[in-house]
């Protein structure tokens, strides 16, 4: 297919649609290829896409010198293309394999099924991820768990990275039920590996476990040592070599160091320059208080103060809990607005609005400023954080990150 991600946006008036009954009916059509490889399946509110490119890492090392057939991986959402969301030995699958892929989920007549975009991107994945040769996969989630079009996998392992208020009006109103969303994908007789939680949710997770006969680890800090960078990427590091293991690889201290240094686009994405900037897709509490970590524990000479945000959400998030969290690690915010673009895989949400978000900083005690433009409130941020010899700062939505990533590309295209 000349244009898989032309196809993928024509489905965006599919929108969401939570269920797996479609989703099973296009993947038996072409011939399940999910379960032609092992897989390891990665659920919870934030950390799944730092988790599971670790988790794949840490496999590919760990087996190298007994395995010679990739590792897979898939991941949400995608920064400028859908192919990004598809791994094979740790690198996005090419072009032409991706549009194969497409291909042939189209050529099984997914509208017929009624089928969403996420579900067509996920089943052109996992057949993408069979002709790639994979024997073991580790897959994200998307949207909670139970319901969600990546629970059709038989697992052996299962990780829950952590839970947070998010998405309430899919998943439900309370950490426990949105908790029991996620750990739903569990499997009989499988293993259950737990990253930091509450004490409910812990005891939610070892009550699942016990009613499914599975095993219960739970992940071990000390395990990774003292390593370098954000702590969140740390607690999720020590997660990974837990599931790892679990899976039945063993990994040491170099292959340990090897996953720690991966790259992970929007997840405290430091770019070097003049002036440094960091993305992070914080856009729940819980992600906030994590780049509120980062931010604390970063050294000041690498990235300097005055710290200058740029902010843009949706109209679904929680501002008020997102921007408390960053309440004294900002010197400065620009709030500004952001919409998913066409074919981007999300409902229409809108953006909750640059003076709106002003109205919830300045209570707060941030210097707020509103720039309606996402481009502009981009360049003048980058702009003051370069006059001040401070930091830009850049978080919440996806989309936000996309407007400097495509910016990003038209320049070294240009070049």
């Amino acid at each position: 297919m000349a244009d898989p991600d032309g196809y993928l946006a024509g489905l965006e008036r599919v929108g969401w649609k939570l269920g797996t009954e479609r989703v099973e009916a296009l993947l038996a059509r072409l011939g399940d290829p999910q379960r032609a490889y092992a897989t390891i399946h990665v659920v919870g509110t934030n950390g799944k896409s730092s988790t599971t490119r670790m988790i794949a890492a840490l496999l590919a090392a760990g087996r190298e010198a007994w395995k010679t057939r990739p590792v897979g991986a898939m991941t949400s959402p995608h920064r400028l293309e859908w192919r990004e969301r598809t791994e094979v030995a740790g690198r996005p699958i090419e072009p032409e394999a991706w549009g194969r892929a497409v291909a042939a989920v189209a050529a099984a007549d997914p509208t017929d099924l009624g089928a969403t975009q996420f579900e067509v991107a996920a089943a052109a994945s996992f057949w993408a991820l069979r002709e790639a040769g994979v024997d073991v996969a580790v897959v994200e989630a998307g949207l909670g768990g139970r319901l969600d079009a990546t629970n059709v996998l038989d697992s052996t392992v299962s990780v829950l990275s952590g839970i947070g208020l998010d998405h309430t009006d899919w998943l439900g109103d309370s950490e426990l039920e949105i908790a029991a969303e996620k750990l739903a994908v569990l499997r009989p007789g499988s293993s259950l590996v737990v990253g930091r939680c509450s004490g409910a949710v812990a005891e939610l997770a070892a009550a699942t476990a016990s009613e499914r006969g599975a095993r219960l680890v739970w992940s071990n800090d000390s395990a990774i040592g003292d390593r370098p960078g954000a702590p969140y990427l740390r607690r999720n590091l020590a997660l990974a070599v837990a599931a790892v293991r679990e899976f039945g690889v063993e990994v040491g201290d170099g292959e340990i160091a090897s996953a720690a240094g991966i790259f992970l686009p929007g997840r405290f994405e430091v770019i070097a320059g003049e002036p440094v900037i960091v993305l992070d897709a914080a856009h729940n509490s819980d992600g906030a208080r994590a780049l509120a970590e980062a931010l604390a524990a970063a050294d000041p000479a690498e990235l300097p103060r005055p710290r200058i945000g740029c902010v843009g959400l949706l109209a679904d998030k929680d501002a008020a809990a997102v921007l408390g969290q960053m309440l004294g690690h900002l010197d400065q915010l620009v709030c500004t607005a952001i919409s998913p673009p066409s074919g981007s895989g999300r409902v229409q949400v809108p953006p909750h609005t640059p003076d709106g978000l002003v109205k919830l900083s300045i209570p707060l005690g941030f210097s707020a400023t509103a720039v309606a433009d996402p481009s502009k409130a981009i360049a003048d941020v980058i702009a003051l954080a370069m006059r001040r010899r401070g930091t830009a700062v850049l978080f919440g939505s996806h989309y936000l990150l996309n407007q400097l990533w495509t910016v990003k590309r038209a320049r070294c295209s240009s070049k």
